[in-house]
């Protein structure tokens, strides 16, 4: 996206062009290049997990994958809930 920003702003190519040969959406790069988003902007929701939220549920989810994990699982008694 960065050279294609970068080749229609230095008039190289057309946005269209610029789209096809960096392979970028037409109208996403003409939006940026019209300043309706900024580069490096994200559009859409925010994360729901902090990053720390994001290792420990991943680690999490490796631990119970291993054998390890799976007899823990095993053991924990389910005829309560």
């Amino acid at each position: 996206m960065k050279k294609a920003l970068d080749a229609v702003r230095s008039k190289e190519a057309s946005v269209s062009k610029a789209a096809k040969v960096y392979s970028v959406p037409r109208k996403t790069l003409d939006d940026r290049v019209r300043g309706k988003v900024l580069y490096g902007e994200v559009c859409g929701p925010g994360t729901v997990l902090t990053a720390t939220e994001e290792d420990s549920l991943c680690n999490y989810l490796i631990y119970m994958s291993t054998s390890e994990g799976r007899r823990r699982r095993s053991s924990i008694d389910f005829s309560s809930q």
